[in-house]
């Protein structure tokens, strides 16, 4: 497995990025935004929901991405 962590600050797990086998293509990258645990639902207004939003779009325009994924050990509202 070829996976890299990519840390962030904090409590923050960091990101993840690795290659899959997908749509025909040996090394698709696949990059996954994690955030940290929260007890409550992160609503659309929370400092995090917009945080995430801000890398999602990011990695939107990264043409070495081919899958993004978020994953957040909560619940989005």
């Amino acid at each position: 497995m070829d996976h890299k962590l990519h840390p962030h600050h904090g409590q923050e797990y960091g990101d993840i990025s690795f290659t899959i086998q997908m749509l025909g293509m040996d090394d698709a990258v696949f990059v996954g935004i994690a955030k940290s645990y929260e007890k409550k639902p992160i609503k659309p207004t929370d400092k995090k929901a917009y945080e995430m939003l801000q890398q999602f779009v990011y990695k939107c325009k990264d043409n070495t991405v081919n899958v993004l994924g978020i994953v957040v050990v909560g619940y989005l509202e």
